[in-house]
């Protein structure tokens, strides 16, 4: 009862459980409306119906970050609006349709930090991240449904790029001018055989988006996606290369090419990685 009458402001709220009942929901709706919660913290394990979370949560006007976990469909209220939320985790999310990450994102007008972490993206034909003020942006996706989807990317000061998933269909980035750094891993896709398999418009799109990096980390699996393929698109402002390659059990030869350029000099620069269980 105290955490009702108290007009205290609540700092943090961390919330995980394995229900979502009627008392978790009050909890939640006091914390945004009677509390002025700042920060929320919330995850539930077990769920087998879509989370369809307080109305006045997404109209809440103290919150700075939203963390939700919940390993199910997040249900998205046609009215939301979230003026000075800045950080905002989605994981383990399925979501129900084309438009209700979009407008959740949109909603939040001071937004800088972004995490995504979703599967169910199968029936998703496009997946839209546009905002203005989004300076860091993460995407982890599954291993399944993205080759059917399109990944959609406007963001006029985002700086730091993380993407962790297999090839979609495609990419369109628009107005990146002002990335700094990415950091990409390409998941093994579970329906590509070989090699010859690969959506190489679509990785090459990928590449194209982020070319104007300073700094670009290749992690997991990304060496093999780009083995012995065309030199990636022109890199003219790269000073930076991390390569982050898996751990493989036999003597394998890998080459990785890209175009960059130093000053007024372009180039093709060809590495080469031996990995060993030795």
């Amino acid at each position: 009862m105290l955490f009702f009458h108290t007009t205290t402001n609540l700092e943090k709220l961390n919330l995980i459980v394995t229900k979502y009942t009627s008392r978790v929901h009050r909890w939640i709706s006091a914390a945004a409306t009677l509390r002025g919660v700042r920060q929320l913290d919330f995850c539930i394990y077990n769920s087998r119906q879509p989370i369809k979370l307080p109305d006045v949560l997404f109209t809440c006007k103290t919150l700075l970050v939203l963390k939700l976990e919940i390993y199910t469909a997040l249900y998205v209220p046609i009215e939301v609006f979230l003026p000075n939320l800045k950080s905002l985790d989605l994981l383990c999310i399925w979501y129900l349709n084309d438009d209700s990450i979009q407008r959740l994102i949109s909603s939040c007008i001071m937004l800088e930090n972004l995490l995504i972490g979703c599967y169910g993206l199968t029936d998703i034909s496009q997946f839209n991240i546009c905002h203005p003020s989004l300076k860091r942006l993460t995407m982890i996706f599954d291993s399944e449904g993205l080759s059917n989807t399109w990944i959609v990317i406007d963001a006029p000061n985002l700086v730091y790029l993380e993407y962790n998933a297999n090839i979609a269909a495609g990419y369109s980035f628009r107005n990146l001018h002002s990335l700094l750094k990415a950091n990409i891993a390409l998941l093994p896709a579970k329906d590509v055989i070989q090699t010859s398999d690969l959506n190489f418009a679509a990785l090459a799109e990928l590449f194209r988006g982020i070319a104007n990096v300073e700094s670009l980390m290749l992690g997991q699996s990304s060496m093999k996606h780009l083995q012995c393929q065309e030199p990636l698109h022109l890199f003219e402002n790269l000073v930076e290369l991390k390569i982050d390659p898996p751990i493989i059990r036999h003597r394998e030869k890998r080459n990785f090419r890209l175009y960059c350029k130093y000053g007024d000099f372009a180039y093709e620069l060809t590495l080469t990685t031996i990995t060993s269980d030795h």
